[in-house]
């Protein structure tokens, strides 16, 4: 697509604090709390406007309450690809963005849900808004601004100002007349929750090569061509053998933790139709219970029941964090994480995993890839990469940096080469230039590193891209 437009979305503060918060441009039905915008005018599109917006419709964005501010998404849509539709003087049409040629058309409409990572600027009319936006924005745990560019140049002020040869082929009644497709179905709750798991998963990747494996693979598992009710999250869970017999079990907890608001009190519903002897025990637990917290989980006799105690003890995956057992196992924190991550959504993982380098981009992008595959349509975006914390320690230079900066050189060990070597004065001598290779030992690193919080990850990310 050319470079010389600039394609716009318009919509309001209360809209776009949202938006960050739970990570995606969605539909409207994807929003807990939605002010009419122009996601409104065509239900399962995102409407991108060519390098101006008309008055009225400024005005429409604001126009279900008072007090309402007008703000523009300016969009890269240079990451996307697909099926999309456009409005070309005055007519809907079918097209793609592969071989678009956006000088034809007027008004450009992109299947939803997009990810937060197509946005270049935040738009206001002038620069009180955009300092009050921001500091709106610091009052929330979840709307993190540390990668998106809130601006309001002279230039762009003037977006904001109605022209005498502003076309009025686009009225807000015009567009509410235009016929598109019926909005399919989409399941946002499974879809925020799917953005929960991963974002866990990344940061639980720190304890070992199994939770690292574990991320992976959960990002990467939505290219399979066929992903059916829980296949996803189950595929992922640690199970011990024989556990099939509990599959309802998780069936429901999943369908929980995933629907319902009140997952104690829904659960423990749940619990009493089926199994009556554990939703007995999780109503003591969870109100008369005087036996320690560390006793309860030695007498868990099953993984589930590990889960469920902690999904009672644990209000939401900022508290899972602070919390460690030593007779938890890596195993044990990638069940939790994801779990906490389906119960908690996209939307309450805690804020300081956002602001990682990436992260919020790569998830938002992932979930809307995982969209896009229940819809069975062809967009696709392009996204930044993300390296886990464990996945910077194949880095030797990056260990050795590590291992003094964390005081943890006892999970580590020195191999040297095989070459051959001659003692002298009672030390190795090696011919040439031979390197060390520092090795993990990774059941003294996971004792240390699971009871650690990982707060200083953009530190860290930057030292390895230095000397890996």
């Amino acid at each position: 697509m050319a470079n010389k437009n600039r394609w716009f979305m318009p919509t309001n503060t209360e809209n776009i604090r949202m938006i960050i918060a739970q990570g995606l441009i969605s539909s409207p039905a994807g929003f807990s709390s939605y002010y009419i915008d122009t996601l409104e005018l065509f239900k399962g599109y995102v409407p991108f406007f060519k390098n101006k917006v008309q008055s009225d419709i400024l005005k429409y964005v604001c126009s279900e309450e008072e007090g309402l501010i007008s703000c523009i998404l300016e969009c890269n849509l240079k990451i996307i690809s697909g099926s999309c539709k456009a409005i070309k003087q005055g007519e809907l049409i079918d097209c793609n963005l592969n071989t678009l040629d956006e000088n034809d058309i007027d008004i450009l409409l992109i299947p939803a849900p997009l990810s937060i990572s197509c946005i270049l600027n935040i738009i206001f009319k002038d620069t009180d808004s955009v300092k009050n936006f921001k500091n709106d924005a610091s009052l929330y745990s979840n709307v993190p601004l540390n990668n998106i560019n809130i601006t309001s140049t002279l230039s762009d002020q003037k977006l904001f100002k109605p022209k005498s040869d502003m076309t009025t082929d686009y009225s807000i009644d015009t567009l509410l007349k235009m016929n598109t497709l019926v909005e399919i179905d989409l399941d946002y709750k499974k879809i925020y929750a799917y953005g929960g798991m991963l974002s866990n998963l990344f940061y639980y990747a720190k304890n070992g090569s199994k939770s690292h494996d574990s991320f992976v693979k959960c990002y990467k598992d939505i290219q399979l061509d066929e992903i059916t009710d829980y296949s996803l999250i189950l595929k992922n869970l640690h199970f011990d053998e024989g556990e099939e017999k509990y599959q309802k079990f998780y069936n429901a907890l999943l369908d929980t933790a995933i629907k319902t608001k009140d997952f104690k009190e829904n659960m423990i519903d749940y619990l009493e139709s089926v199994a009556p002897k554990i939703a007995e025990k999780m109503k003591n637990f969870d109100q008369t219970s005087d036996k320690p917290i560390s006793e309860e989980f030695e007498e868990a006799k099953t993984v589930f029941m590990k889960i469920l105690l902690m999904l009672f003890v644990r209000e939401d995956s900022d508290s899972l964090m602070d919390y460690h057992l030593e007779l938890f196992s890596e195993e044990d924190f990638i069940n939790f994480a994801i779990l906490f991550g389906i119960r908690d959504k996209f939307i309450k993982i805690p804020k300081f995993i956002k602001e990682f380098k990436n992260l919020q981009s790569f998830v938002s992008t992932q979930m809307a890839l995982y969209a896009h595959k229940q819809l069975n349509n062809d967009t696709n975006i392009k996204q930044d990469k993300v390296i886990t914390f464990f996945e910077m320690l194949k880095s030797n230079r990056f260990k050795e940096y590590i291992a003094k900066e964390l005081n943890i050189e006892n999970c580590f060990q020195t191999v040297m080469s095989e070459s051959n070597y001659t003692v002298v004065k009672g030390k190795p001598i090696f011919s040439g230039i031979v390197m060390p290779k520092f090795e993990l030992l990774e059941d003294e690193y996971f004792k240390y590193i699971s009871k650690v919080k990982l707060n200083d990850y953009d530190k860290y990310i930057e030292k390895y891209l230095k000397v890996k």
